[in-house]
């Protein structure tokens, strides 16, 4: 017969330290900033605009 006791994982996984370069956050904070500016001008393009592609299967009815 099976246990139902349940098996832990090992809690030994490193913790996440604060990092020691932090130009490093910074450069990832512009970048993920960057990126949202970028996904919010295509959806308002897409909005505006249509779809990016003249292929039947995507046409909006």
């Amino acid at each position: 017969m099976k246990s139902n006791t349940l098996r832990k994982r090992p809690t030994d996984v490193p913790v996440q330290k604060a990092s020691e370069q932090p130009g490093k956050d910074l450069r990832e904070a512009d970048k993920q900033r960057q990126h949202k500016e970028f996904i919010a001008a295509m959806n308002e393009f897409i909005t505006k605009g249509g779809t990016l592609t003249d292929d039947e299967f995507f046409r909006v009815l």
